[in-house]
């Protein structure tokens, strides 16, 4: 991946300048453009609220007003205002309940997303916040790097210095969203000390950008595949382990600890007014199976489905050659059967080998399957503890 784009990102200022904090600085940079040169920037953002450049001019332009990264306003002919919530990503993956968060009912709000990782649930450039019967544009840093060279003669009218600090950054934004379309990898080897693209994206201090999309789009995939093959099946949003409810299923990805999440959750029941969850996870280069519950309760039946062989079975995934037969925790003097975080999450775990995405995609919709083929059995086992 020694390619024109990483030689321009190490050659360039303006990207060195953004590594402190790439999301604000970009967020700033573009808040700089915006308020600085309302007419011209009005020429191209006029757009997203359905109106034809020059319809509408900016009077003004915020950072971080009710957490939103930019807020446009706009007064038209007549002075009747609207205004453009800009919500950017450049490191983090999107998120449809973040965006949910940000929208209203109100018909004169209007809504872009620029993000440097598609969406999995954008449609056409465009997002449907379906419980306000609102959408999102969504435009990548390419798409905004076209937008802001309509500008660039129009500034340098005014400003030739400005105007040659905003072509450098156009090509800091070009340069961001090749390596972000050319990171896309079927293999999943991406923990790999020897992976070439993980390696040079270090350079650049962008590894955990690439990882975070990695596992963004793989639990995605992970979401179509069961869908595919059990229709039935609905996902709720992602939420944590105690707000969920019986039934819900939802997949999620993470990033914690240098290293990217991908996981389903199943809340097969309730004990004791407390969700409990049966999981598929993996974390970096380990597979794991997982309970989740109360404190209380949790490790109990754990126990309870191990014994009697109803979870922890990784007899499918060593079979495949997915993962290397040795189980984790290692068999040990205290007799410890699981490993945890915060003693409501207990799990045993296998290490992977180098395996094809599509591969570690079957794996998980087979454990699913289980679940739900086994679920009385299941759920006896529970009770019974």
């Amino acid at each position: 991946m020694k390619t024109l784009s990483l030689s321009n990102l190490k050659n360039s200022p303006i990207f060195q300048l953004s590594l402190s904090s790439k999301e604000l600085f970009h967020s700033n940079f573009l808040f700089w453009v915006f308020s600085k040169y309302k007419d011209e920037s009005s020429l191209i953002l006029s757009s997203f609220l359905g109106h034809d450049p020059g319809r509408l001019k900016i009077y003004k332009v915020t950072r971080e007003e009710a957490n939103k990264d930019l807020t446009v306003y706009f007064k038209d002919f007549n002075n009747k205002t609207s205004r453009l919530i800009i919500e950017n990503k450049v490191k983090s993956i999107p998120t449809y309940n973040q965006l949910l968060r940000y929208t209203s009912v109100d018909l004169s709000d209007f809504y872009l997303l620029l993000s440097l990782s598609r969406p999995s649930f954008a449609v056409n450039n465009r997002i449907s916040i379906t419980e306000f019967g609102r959408e999102w544009s969504y435009i990548n840093y390419n798409e905004l790097a076209t937008l802001l060279s309509e500008i660039v003669p129009l500034i340098k009218v005014k400003s030739s210095y400005d105007g040659n600090i905003i072509e450098d950054y156009i090509q800091l934004a070009i340069s961001l969203d090749q390596i972000a379309t050319k990171i896309n990898n079927d293999v999943y080897n991406y923990y790999n000390e020897n992976n070439i693209i993980i390696n040079e994206l270090k350079e650049i201090r962008l590894h955990d950008f690439f990882l975070k999309q990695r596992h963004n789009h793989l639990s995605g995939e992970i979401a179509n595949n069961i869908q595919k093959e059990l229709p039935h099946v609905s996902f709720v949003a992602a939420k944590k382990w105690h707000l969920a409810n019986k039934r819900d299923i939802f997949v999620d990805s993470g990033f914690t600890n240098g290293t990217g999440i991908s996981e389903i959750k199943y809340v097969i029941t309730e004990k004791n007014n407390n969700p409990v969850i049966l999981g598929i996870q993996v974390q970096g280069m380990h597979f794991r199976l997982f309970i989740e519950s109360d404190t209380s309760i949790s490790l109990g039946i754990a126990n309870r489905l191990y014994k009697e062989k109803l979870w922890f079975n990784f007899s499918k995934i060593v079979t495949e050659n997915i993962a290397f037969k040795e189980e984790y925790p290692l068999p040990g003097k205290n007799n410890k059967q699981f490993n945890t975080y915060s003693q409501t999450f207990f799990y045993r775990s296998v290490k992977l080998n180098e395996c094809g995405n599509e591969q570690l995609i079957n794996v998980f919709t087979h454990y699913f399957k289980y679940i739900l083929d086994n679920e009385s059995d299941i759920l006896k086992a529970i009770n019974s503890n």
